[in-house]
């Protein structure tokens, strides 16, 4: 599935930047996000890390690999979901987000690309995905919408 969401953000393009790429961000936005584990670094500032996610007695773990880095003006991350083995992501979410001067703030692009590892072996979490496309959607919208009132809220003195 794609899907493509945007936002303007009133803050300067280099801080909008600075909070998507750093790793501790996603547990201000993600319900199930518990703690940043194993952050690696490129040399060209490129990361790799690990978020702990649980929902109620559910455990797993989404690695997170910074595909592409251009600051202030590009991020690409992949990222999976596993459960014992982290060489066999059950779920791939790729999102490549442009960030744009616009006026006095920043203009967020990001398009979405979800893929279920192997559909035809579970046929029935596919068509499940397929039937909540709408909904995986508006989640979407509304993490972009909350990460827009924290970095708004840290420019308000």
């Amino acid at each position: 599935m794609r899907f493509e969401v945007s936002r303007s953000i009133r803050a300067p393009i280099d801080e909008v930047f600075a909070y998507f790429d750093e790793p501790g961000s996603a547990l201000e936005f993600s319900s199930h996000a518990e703690g940043v584990e194993a952050v690696s670094q490129r040399p060209d500032g490129r990361r790799t890390y690990d978020i702990l996610m649980r929902a109620d007695t559910k455990e797993w773990r989404q690695t997170i690999e910074q595909v592409l880095r251009e600051p202030p003006t590009r991020l690409v991350t992949r990222g999976g979901s596993w459960t014992t083995d982290q060489s066999k992501w059950l779920l791939t979410v790729t999102t490549d987000r442009h960030f744009g001067a616009e006026g006095d703030g920043t203009r967020v692009d990001a398009t979405i690309e979800t893929q279920l590892d192997q559909p035809l072996r579970r046929p029935l979490q596919a068509v499940r995905n397929w039937l909540y496309r709408g909904a995986a959607q508006q989640e979407f919208e509304h993490q972009l919408a909350l990460i827009t009132k924290r970095i708004e809220a840290r420019r308000q003195p």
